[in-house]
């Protein structure tokens, strides 16, 4: 899970980023900029950028551009092993029981999106196309107007009295009937088409991906409320750019007769989820005192933007940097191999014959140990490296397994990759047992 933990970390440190600079907002910097803000922190939460930084690295390092330092990375809990040159994976019980909780956690908040989507496909065959040329042809209008080169199709329906989007991929405005037949419908068209051109829909139901990953992170949950409300502003902003100050007034009381409506299904759709009094008078206070930014607002946009621009990378590189890279062991061709086991109960001694001294096992149970000497230590949470013409050392691999107060030391013949640090672990050398473990 420890991908998954620096994800979410990631993602956090740009909330908390944001949460230090929302004071700020609308009188120096706009809802748009701050929106973008919480879209970076909405793609850290669900993208394992820290599994790039490998990949990248060997594929580099196979140009034989130079030698790169070798960089810290976290790709699986699984544990792989070969064994007759058949495949499989095995895992403790703690990490699937984290695993299942994870996984139950994501299916339960999926599954409550999935029937609100089914309860809106059974009213979905209330709506009907618009057909009418003269709405039609405001679409095309506003389309224009707003630069949208998207198709978009405009349903209505008597039976619900606010407009709202839905679709990511084939967008789709629906229009309440009397909105259809209202002299504010070019400014309607002009709200939810710019929530169609800004891709408002995608990512709210990547929100809801990341609030299902992120289950247990409060900040998520914060961020989920916050973008719906943050879409709307943003989405304000952008529309008052293309109006006059009479027609602000006309949307400002859009704004407000949508607050009014109480409808359980579709009430809060062009007002936000987060309708409270302060969301709508926030947005009202906006709309009616739009402003274009001067220079000097422009250049601490900038700043803001540069600032989160470093935020995100720091934050990105913090987590990679957090482990150090894991090695893959592979185990030999079969179980069956003949060694010889020999067991000793020893107190404070030190296996110099393998290079292993008492305090080598303090930097990692696992180790590698070169023929020039060299300690290379092995953690878990391992994964193949694919792809590579292998470079073998060999050297000899030692495993120290804790078990009460004693040990034990297995050495093994062995050979490491130098390129993607693979270890192919051969025949059992020693197995040296203690009574009491001095590592």
């Amino acid at each position: 899970m420890n991908i998954e933990i620096c994800m979410t970390l990631t993602g956090s440190v740009i909330i908390l980023f944001y949460l230090m600079l929302k004071p700020w907002k609308g009188e120096y910097i706009s809802a748009v900029h701050y929106q973008w803000v919480l879209r970076i922190a909405l793609i850290f939460y669900i993208l394992p950028f820290q599994m790039v930084k490998y990949p990248v690295r060997n594929a580099l390092k196979s140009l034989n551009l130079g030698n790169l330092d070798a960089g810290v990375y976290h790709y699986s809990n699984l544990e792989y092993k070969y064994i007759n040159k058949a495949f499989y994976y095995s895992e403790t019980f703690h990490r699937e029981l984290k695993l299942f909780i994870w996984v139950t956690s994501i299916g339960f908040l999926l599954l409550l999106a999935t029937l609100k989507y089914i309860r809106f496909k059974r009213l979905a065959g209330l709506m009907e196309p618009v057909r009418d040329q003269k709405v039609l042809q405001a679409v095309a209008s506003v389309k224009e107007q707003i630069k949208l080169h998207r198709k978009v199709k405009v349903f209505y329906s008597d039976w619900i009295n606010i407009s709202f989007t839905v679709g990511t991929f084939e967008p789709l405005v629906i229009l309440g009937g009397s909105d259809m037949r209202s002299d504010k419908l070019e400014v309607i068209l002009k709200h939810e088409l710019m929530h169609v051109k800004n891709l408002d829909n995608m990512f709210q139901h990547l929100s809801l991906l990341a609030l299902a990953i992120n289950w247990y992170n409060p900040l998520c949950y914060y961020m989920f409320g916050e973008m719906r409300r943050l879409d709307e502003e943003a989405c304000d902003y952008r529309v008052a750019e293309q109006m006059e100050k009479n027609e602000r007034e006309t949307y400002r009381d859009l704004i407000l007769e949508g607050a009014v409506y109480e409808d359980k299904l579709f009430g809060k759709m062009f007002t936000g989820d987060k309708n409270s009094s302060e969301d709508v008078h926030e947005r009202i206070k906006m709309i009616m005192k739009y402003k274009r930014y001067d220079k000097k607002s422009k250049i601490r946009t900038i700043i803001f933007m540069m600032s989160a621009a470093i935020c995100v990378f720091s934050a990105a590189s913090f987590s990679v940097l957090a482990y150090e890279k894991p090695i893959v062991v592979l185990e030999p061709d079969t179980e069956l191999s003949k060694t010889v086991d020999a067991s000793f109960a020893m107190e404070e001694v030190d296996d110099a014959y393998l290079g292993v001294n008492i305090d080598t096992f303090k930097i990692s149970d696992k180790i590698f140990i070169d023929e020039n000497g060299n300690i290379y230590p092995i953690y878990d949470d391992e994964l193949l490296q694919r792809g590579c013409s292998h470079d073998w050392q060999n050297g000899t691999f030692s495993e120290h397994i804790k078990s009460g107060v004693g040990c034990t030391v297995k050495a093994f013949n062995a050979q490491k990759c130098s390129k993607c640090d693979t270890i192919s672990k051969g025949s059992l050398i020693s197995t040296t047992t203690y009574t009491t473990c001095p590592h």
